[in-house]
Order: structure tokens, then sequence, then C-alpha cells
């Protein structure tokens, strides 16, 4: 079961006006005490997956614990023929990859470690 302590805080901060830096003032509190607390071991296993309920419940709104979502494998075979293209210096066809990939939802992010697939 959640900590319903964080929960009403949490909600009664967002119920205020949708008051946001409220909500976060009431997630970090509750971090540090559960930091706090692990770190002096005066968290049981009961009361860890309590507070990580609390946790996916808050994040529902929230949303910045969610996993980056893998491409499907076609997708990522694109990608790759879109660098070949490049380094081909066939523009037009990386560009056209590039294109066909928003299409279907993915945008290309172009990084120090190479290209990578985002979700739209």
């Amino acid at each position: 079961m959640p900590s319903p302590e964080v929960i009403e805080k949490f909600t009664a901060a967002l119920d205020d006006d949708l008051n946001v830096s409220s909500a976060w003032g009431v997630v970090f509190d509750w971090v540090r005490d559960c930091n706090r607390r692990l770190a002096e071991n005066q968290m049981d296993a009961a009361t860890a997956a309590a507070e990580l309920a609390a946790w996916e419940r808050i994040d529902t709104v929230l949303g910045v614990g969610k996993a980056e979502e893998e491409a499907p494998v076609e997708l990522t075979a694109l990608l790759e023929e879109r660098a070949e293209a490049r380094a081909a210096k066939d523009f037009a066809r990386a560009d056209a990859i590039r294109d066909e990939l928003a299409e279907k939802g993915w945008a290309i992010e172009d990084t120090a470690k190479g290209a990578k697939l985002k979700r739209l």
C-alpha cells in the first residue's frame, strides 16, 4: 500500500491551483526523508515497498521515471541505413529516412556517440 501521507500532500499541492512548485517541494522533502531513513537502516522491506509504490503513483503525474522506449528492430535498421547514406554523402536519402522515421513517430537525435531514436 502506498505511503498515504506523501500522496495526500502531493495531491493537496496540485489541488491548490495546480501548485507544481509546492508539489515538487513535497516530493523533494519526502525523498530526502526516505534517503535519510535508508542510510540509517530505519526502513524495513515493507516500508520501502510502500514508499516505492507511492513514488510510482506520484510519477504517473510527473512522468520523470519513465524509461526510454526501445525502437523496433526495423526502425533501428533504417537508422543504420541513414548513417550509411550520410557517410556516402547521399543526404537526400538520409533526409528521406529521417522523414520516414518521423512519420512513424520517431525522431533522430545525433549525439557524440552516434545517432539514436527517440519516441516523439
